[in-house]
C-alpha cells in the first residue's frame, strides 16, 4: 500500500493506512501544468519554440474515513482531518512513498473546502475531498544529496588519486566531479557552501556553461558563503548572515545555476561540476546540496 502522509510543523499524519483514513481518489498528480514559450517573426510560418515554463499545480485528494461505524466516531475523525488540513499561511508537505521505496514529496497549501456530500454516505461524513495548490509544481525526493570538494594534503603540483579528482598545488583547489542526476526536472541547489580560506572561487557546471564567479573576493578562514539557488530565494550570505550577493561577478548565473536532467528521456544525466580557488588550505571546502526533482507521479 502506498504511504501518504501530511507533514507540518514537525508532525506527521497518516492519510492512507486505513486507521482510520484511506485516500480513495486523487487528481492532478501527473505531468506538471505548463505553458510553451514561443516567438514569431512577422513573415514566419508558425513560430519558434523557446522551451516551457511550469505553472502552479492544483490537485486534489479524496480521503475516506474507514474506521468507526457510529455517527459520533465519524464526526470525530472528520473534524480531526479538517483541523490538520485546514488552510494556513505556511506550506505543508504531502509525501507519497511507494512499495518500491520511491519517495515523492510536494509542498502545498489547502485552497478549498470539502466538496459536496453525497446522500449514499453514512450521514454524509465518510468522504472528504480536498483541493491543494503547490506554488512549485514539481515533486522531490526529500533525502538531500551533497557533493563535496576539498583540499588534499601532499606535495605541490601533483595529481592526487582521490574520490574527487583534483590537482593540488601549494594553495590551490582545482576539482572536477561528475554528478549523476536522476530527476526529470532541473534541481536548483538549496545550498552551495564555500568554506574559507579561499580567493577567486569559481563554481562551474560545464554541462550547462553556468558559473558562480567570486573572482576578486577572498573568504577568510573560519568564514563561509552560502548560496541558495532556489527560486524565491537566490541569496548569497556569509557566516554572519550578511548579504554578499554583490561579490558575484556580473556574468554569474545565480538566476539559472542548476543541475539539468536528460534531454533524451534517459534515467540519468551526468552534470560535470568544476570548482577552482586559490590561497586555500586543508580547511577549505565547497559543498553542493540539492534534492532530486520530478515532473509528476
Amino acid at each position: 500500500m502506498t504511504s501518504i502522509t501530511q507533514r507540518i510543523g514537525g508532525q506527521v499524519y497518516e492519510l492512507n493506512d486505513g486507521d482510520p483514513y484511506l485516500v480513495t481518489a486523487w487528481t492532478g498528480l501527473g505531468m506538471l501544468p505548463l505553458i510553451r514559450k514561443s516567438q514569431s517573426g512577422p513573415l514566419q510560418d508558425g513560430d519558434t519554440d523557446l522551451g516551457f515554463k511550469g505553472l502552479p499545480r492544483l490537485f486534489g485528494l479524496t480521503v475516506t474515513i474507514v474506521g468507526g461505524c457510529t455517527p459520533a466516531l465519524l464526526t470525530t475523525y472528520r473534524r480531526t482531518l479538517l483541523r490538520r488540513l485546514a488552510p494556513r499561511t505556511a506550506e505543508f508537505s504531502l509525501r507519497f512513498t511507494f512499495d518500491d521505496g520511491q519517495v515523492y514529496q510536494i509542498d502545498a497549501v489547502t485552497v478549498s473546502e470539502p466538496g459536496e456530500l453525497h446522500s449514499d454516505e453514512v450521514y454524509g461524513l465518510k468522504s472528504v475531498p480536498i483541493r491543494f495548490r503547490a506554488a512549485d509544481p514539481t515533486f522531490y525526493n526529500p533525502t538531500a544529496i551533497t557533493v563535496t570538494f576539498g583540499m588534499a594534503t601532499g606535495g605541490t603540483g601533483l595529481e592526487v588519486p582521490m574520490e574527487v579528482p583534483m590537482v593540488v598545488g601549494a594553495s590551490t583547489l582545482d576539482g572536477t566531479q561528475s554528478v549523476t542526476y536522476a530527476g526529470d526536472m532541473p534541481a536548483y541547489p538549496s545550498r552551495i557552501r564555500i568554506t574559507g580560506p579561499i580567493t577567486d572561487c569559481v563554481i562551474t557546471n560545464t554541462t550547462t556553461g553556468e558559473i558562480l564567479d567570486f573572482t576578486g573576493t577572498a573568504i577568510a578562514a573560519g568564514d563561509y558563503y552560502d548560496i541558495d539557488c532556489r527560486y524565491g530565494n537566490k541569496t548569497v550570505t556569509d557566516a554572519a548572515g550578511v548579504n554578499r550577493i554583490a561579490d558575484l561577478t556580473a556574468d554569474s548565473d545565480l538566476a539559472t545555476w542548476r543541475l539539468v536532467p536528460s534531454e533524451t528521456g534517459a534515467a540519468t544525466r551526468i552534470n560535470t561540476i568544476t570548482v577552482y580557488g586559490s590561497d586555500t588550505t586543508a580547511a577549505t571546502g565547497v559543498s553542493i546540496t540539492y534534492t532530486t526533482r520530478y515532473s509528476g507521479i
